[in-house]
């Protein structure tokens, strides 16, 4: 097989940024996530910007993909991959990619499927935040912020810088050649 990093969907410019993992807590935002409109039928990962921390982040972060329900994130991930404390504190900030260890291969072209990232904690002074557009820049998607007293909260005229991988586009298969000599 061979694989590609082709991008499907994306929004590439970063000039503000969103809070995620703050307290569960009415106008928190505990969780925050990005539509896009599916353009392949395969997804192997994302790409996010990382900015500064607030504070001393001690938790996991947590990115899965999500269908749509109702125009919200399902809350049945379809992929995810968790990034630990330590492999997140050392990223540098900037884009950074996550890649699932499969592919999901059933997305349904022109279907809103949702990027949901979260964290193991809850806490409005120590927590990531991520790369946004403060102008939007996507027109096949939107942000939303969860938290348990509001639910999924849309934020007008943002989009998170992403970036959707493809999957293997393609397949290649090899067969064995025999060569047979012959001596005279």
């Amino acid at each position: 097989n061979t694989t590609s990093a082709g991008t499907d969907q994306s929004q590439t410019t970063q000039n503000s940024d969103i809070e995620t993992g703050e307290a569960n807590a009415t106008t928190k935002r505990n969780k925050v996530a990005q539509s896009f409109t599916a353009g392949k039928t395969k997804v192997r990962g994302f790409a996010l910007w990382k900015t500064a921390n607030t504070g001393t982040f001690t938790g996991t972060v947590t990115v899965s993909l999500q269908s749509d329900t109702t125009g919200s994130p399902s809350g049945a991930a379809l992929l995810t991959k968790t990034i630990t404390n330590a492999e997140y504190n050392a990223l540098s900030v900037g884009a950074f990619d996550v890649i699932f260890s499969s592919e999901y291969s059933s997305l349904v072209l022109g279907t809103t499927y949702w990027i949901v990232i979260e964290t193991s904690t809850s806490d409005t002074s120590n927590h990531p935040n991520i790369g946004t557009n403060s102008a939007g820049g996507y027109s096949g998607g939107s942000v939303k912020t969860w938290n348990t007293t509001d639910g999924w909260t849309a934020v007008a005229a943002i989009d998170l810088y992403f970036k959707t991988y493809e999957g293997v586009v393609s397949q290649v298969s090899m067969s064995k050649v025999i060569k047979k000599v012959i001596t005279e």
